[in-house]
């Protein structure tokens, strides 16, 4: 799991999103397997409640910005009140987002 971090941490987005300021910096924290990958915008000086959610589609040429903390995000998308755009029907469905192993 942490290797998976590292990979997205190290891997810095091809095209930029027109509103990121010059010193501003993207650092990943989830993907959805889909491609699509999301990444807090990190300003210097900037507290980390305050860093907004950018979720970049999967051609990594489209960006999607939520002014939500990362919880708030997930939960919104849990309770279909946040539908980002690139994200597909399928990882949407929130039916069941938790289906335990079976006991051995």
């Amino acid at each position: 799991m942490f290797e998976d971090l590292l990979v997205l941490w190290e891997d810095d987005p091809e095209f930029r999103p027109d509103d990121l300021p010059e010193d501003s910096r993207l650092l990943a924290w989830a993907n959805t397997g889909n491609g699509e990958t999301l990444f807090w915008r990190v300003d210097p000086g900037a507290s980390a409640d305050a860093y907004p959610v950018y979720v970049e589609d999967g051609d990594g040429e489209s960006w999607e910005r939520f002014d939500l903390s990362a919880t708030d995000l997930l939960e919104g998308i849990l309770e279909g009140e946040v539908r980002p755009e690139s994200f597909s029907d399928t990882f949407l469905r929130v039916d069941e987002v938790y289906r335990p192993y079976p006991s051995v």
